[in-house]
């Protein structure tokens, strides 16, 4: 089963969801081919994050916790905390 299109037609129809996990299906095969198909694949789910609602909402958490620590060193541990 290719993961990959299943994955590309669910971000055609908006399913991000769907999409998401069919995109993480995929990773797990990925690494078993080459270098090239390897960055095909990281640029294709760059190009799905930046659509891809539940990715913005995180990245936009992370923005504001960082903005409230005004300078202060910021942890990935205590942002997961």
């Amino acid at each position: 089963m290719d993961f990959v299109n299943l994955a590309r037609e669910a971000w055609k129809q908006r399913d991000f969801d769907l999409a998401r996990m069919y995109y993480q299906k995929a990773a797990y095969g990925i690494h078993g081919t080459d270098e090239a198909n390897k960055a095909a694949f990281a640029h294709e789910v760059a190009q799905f994050a930046g659509e891809d609602p539940l990715y913005q909402k995180g990245i936009d958490l992370i923005r504001q916790y960082i903005a409230q620590k005004q300078g202060e060193p910021v942890l990935q541990s205590d942002m997961t905390a």
